[in-house]
C-alpha cells in the first residue's frame, strides 16, 4: 500500500511540475510581452536618453517584479505538496487489513486453477506436436520424392547445359566460318568485280578496235566495189564487139550535150500508181540476187562477214544498172547504214536537168522544202514500210519543182538496209 501511495504522488509530483512550468511561462509571457511592445513603441518615437532610462527601468522593474512572482508560486507550491502528502497518510491509515488465511485459500485456488490449465494446455500441445510429427513424416516422405524429382531435374539440366555448350561451340565454329566465308567472298567478288570492269573497259577497247577495222573495211569495201565493177565493165567492154558498144556513147554523148534542155514527161500517174511501182522495185530489189545460196542467212547478217565483197558490191551496181535507165520516176536509193543517198536514176536529168553524179553531191542543198519530213520518215521506215510526203527540188534552171514523194524499206535480201525511193511532178498527179 506505501508503494501505491508513493506512486500517487510521483504522479501528483509529475502533473504538479508540468503544469507549474506552462504557468509559468504563461505567466512571463503575460507580463513581458504588453511592456516590450510598449517599451519599443515609444523607443520608435525617441531617441532620447530617457527612453533609454525609461527603458532600462522598466526591465529593472519586470525583473524584480518576475523574481517576486516566482518566489510566492514557489511559496505555495511547497504548502500544497504538505497538505496533499498528509491527506494521502490519513486515507492509508483508515484502510482495513486482510487475513493471511483468506490470502492462502485465494491462493492455492489460484494454484490449482492454474495447475488445471497447465495440463488442459499440455494435452492440447501434445495432440499437436503428434499432428505435426505425422505431418512431418509425410513431408519428409514427399522431400525425398522432392529432391529424386530435383535430382532428376539437376541430371536434365546439366545434360542440357552440355548440349547447350556444344550447340553455343558451333555455333561459334559455324559463326566464324560465316564470317571467314563472307570476308572470302567479299574479297572475290571484288577480285570479280575489278576483273569485270578490266574486262568491261577491254571489251569496250576492242569493241572500239573492231567498229575501226569494221569502218576501214566499209572503206576498203567501197574501194573494192569500185574496183570490181571496173574490172567487171572493162571484161564487159572486152568480150562485147565494139558495134554494140558504141550507140550507148553516141547517145550518152548527145544527152550530155543537150543537159540545158529538158522536158516534163507526158505520162502522166496518179498515188495508186506510184505506190504500186515502189512495191514492184521494192519486190525486185528484195529478190534481186540468190541471197540463200550467197550465205546471207535471211538477210539478217551483216553482208561484208558473210560473204566476199566483191558479189555484193557488184550486187549494188546491178541494182542500180537495173534502174538508171526507168522512165516511170525518179528512182533513187538511200543507205540507213552511211545515212546517205547512194543512186538516182537518169530520169531526173529530164525532169531537172542535174546529171545523176550532181545531184548526189548536192542533195541537201537541192531540197528547198520538205528536207525534215523525208528525215523523219527515214528514221521511221522500219516500223512505216512505205511512206507518202511531198517534196520541192530545185531545178538547174533555178525553178522549185513540188514533188510526190513515196519511199519504202527494203524488207530482205542483201539490201536489207537500204530505202527506194519514187518522185513525180505535182502536176502529174
Amino acid at each position: 500500500m506505501d508503494g501505491e501511495a508513493e506512486q500517487c504522488m510521483n504522479e501528483k509530483k509529475r502533473f504538479l511540475s508540468f503544469s507549474r512550468n506552462n504557468f509559468y511561462l504563461f505567466l512571463i509571457g503575460c507580463y513581458l510581452l504588453p511592456l516590450f511592445v510598449v517599451v519599443g513603441y515609444a523607443l520608435s518615437f525617441s531617441d532620447t536618453g530617457e527612453a533609454k532610462i525609461l527603458f532600462i527601468a522598466t526591465l529593472l522593474s519586470a525583473f524584480a517584479g518576475l523574481c517576486g512572482g516566482l518566489y510566492l508560486l514557489r511559496l505555495y507550491e511547497s504548502r500544497m505538496q504538505h497538505s496533499v502528502a498528509a491527506l494521502v497518510r490519513e486515507k492509508i491509515a483508515h484502510l482495513p487489513e486482510p487475513q493471511e488465511e483468506d490470502l492462502l485459500i485465494s491462493y492455492q485456488e489460484k494454484v490449482r486453477e492454474l495447475h488445471t490449465y497447465i495440463e488442459e494446455l499440455r494435452r492440447g500441445y501434445e495432440h499437436q506436436i503428434d499432428l505435426l510429427q505425422s505431418s512431418t513424416a509425410k513431408s519428409k516422405g514427399k522431400v525425398e520424392e522432392l529432391n529424386l524429382e530435383m535430382d532428376r531435374k539437376l541430371e536434365e539440366m546439366r545434360s542440357a547445359y552440355l548440349e547447350y555448350e556444344d550447340v553455343r561451340k558451333d555455333y561459334e565454329r559455324l559463326y566464324e566460318d560465316y564470317g571467314r566465308y563472307r570476308h572470302d567472298s567479299h574479297e572475290e567478288l571484288k577480285h570479280k568485280d575489278s576483273l569485270l570492269s578490266e574486262y568491261q573497259h577491254t571489251i569496250s577497247e576492242q569493241r572500239m578496235i573492231l567498229e575501226k577495222k569494221q569502218r576501214y573495211v566499209a572503206k576498203l569495201e567501197g574501194k573494192v566495189r569500185d574496183l570490181m565493177y571496173e574490172i567487171r565493165s572493162l571484161l564487159q567492154l572486152e568480150e562485147s564487139p565494139l558495134s554494140q558498144t558504141l550507140p550507148p556513147l553516141v547517145e550518152l554523148s548527145d544527152q550530155e550535150s543537150s543537159g540545158e534542155e529538158y522536158c516534163r514527161p507526158p505520162e502522166e500517174k496518179g498515188p495508186y500508181d506510184l505506190s504500186l511501182l515502189l512495191g514492184r522495185y521494192r519486190e525486185r530489189a528484195e529478190k534481186f540476187t540468190g541471197v540463200d545460196h550467197l550465205g546471207y542467212m535471211g538477210g539478217k547478217s551483216p553482208r561484208f562477214l558473210d560473204m566476199s565483197l566483191d558479189s555484193y558490191a557488184i550486187d549494188l551496181r546491178r541494182l542500180f544498172d537495173t534502174f538508171r535507165d526507168e522512165t516511170s520516176g525518179i528512182l533513187f536509193v538511200y543507205s540507213q547504214l552511211e545515212e546517205k543517198l547512194l543512186f538516182v536514176n537518169n530520169y531526173i536529168k529530164t525532169i531537172l536537168g542535174w546529171s545523176p553524179e550532181k545531184f548526189i553531191k548536192e542533195f541537201p542543198e537541192l531540197v528547198e522544202m520538205g528536207f525534215e519530213e523525208l528525215q523523219n520518215a527515214l528514221a521511221q521506215i522500219h516500223t512505216n514500210k512505205e511512206s507518202e510526203l511531198s517534196l520541192a527540188l530545185r531545178s538547174k534552171a533555178g525553178e522549185n519543182i513540188p514533188f510526190h514523194c513515196f519511199i519504202g524499206a527494203i524488207a530482205s535480201g542483201p539490201f536489207v538496209n537500204h530505202v527506194i525511193g519514187i518522185l513525180s511532178p505535182m502536176e502529174s498527179v
